[in-house]
């Protein structure tokens, strides 16, 4: 998985990143393998941060690719993203939810519950950021810099089948079908609709 990778469309990238490990160099390391995502476009996609065009808060869509898009959302949730697409080019995929595979017991104080089950430490977007400590300062982190201390590992294994359906907590006319999930797998988050 290289920078160039990331600069096609999120809705090819996001399937693509099921099984790959997010790893932060931190100590002790943290490490989990993305189990789902979700897909957001530009300005044909109603549901994305970059419908209306390019702001303060989502500047980081536009490009270049392979960088990280974090937002505050509700008032106490970090939520991050990869960029995607050719730079100018807004798009991203959000990181929904990870199978813990590395520093599992500080991802469980990182979400302030030891006695939580593994399945639930990283099984929702603000989960996810709670567990590796992801906050507003890792906004335009570039996970393929040198000297970057996060990486994002390819997992060349496809041993799974990918899911597909509409977007969470998204409410739009003609619903886009960009979450993907790997089957049948119990650290995807608990979505009911």
């Amino acid at each position: 998985m290289d920078r160039k990778f990331f600069t096609n469309e999120p809705e090819l990238v996001a399937p693509k990143l099921l099984g790959a490990t997010l790893v932060v160099e931190s100590s002790p390391k943290l490490a989990l393998e993305l189990v789902e995502v979700e897909a957001y476009g530009g300005a044909l996609d109603v549901a994305s941060h970059a419908f209306r065009g390019m702001t303060k808060r989502n500047e980081v869509m536009f490009g270049p690719a392979g960088f990280l898009y974090v937002y505050f959302t509700y008032g106490m949730h970090w939520c991050a993203n990869i960029t995607c697409s050719k730079e100018g080019v807004p798009g991203a995929v959000l990181l929904r939810a990870g199978m813990p595979a590395e520093g599992i017991s500080t991802m469980r104080r990182n979400r302030n519950r030891d006695d939580i089950k593994d399945q639930d430490i990283a099984n929702g977007p603000a989960k996810l950021c709670q567990a590796l400590k992801v906050d507003g300062s890792w906004n335009g982190l570039d996970i393929f810099g040198r000297t970057s201390n996060i990486k994002l590992v390819a997992n060349e294994s496809t041993d799974f089948e990918i899911g597909q359906s509409n977007r969470i907590g998204v409410r739009e006319e003609n619903p886009l079908p960009w979450r993907f999930f790997i089957k049948d797998n119990i650290f995807v988050s608990k979505y009911r609709g």
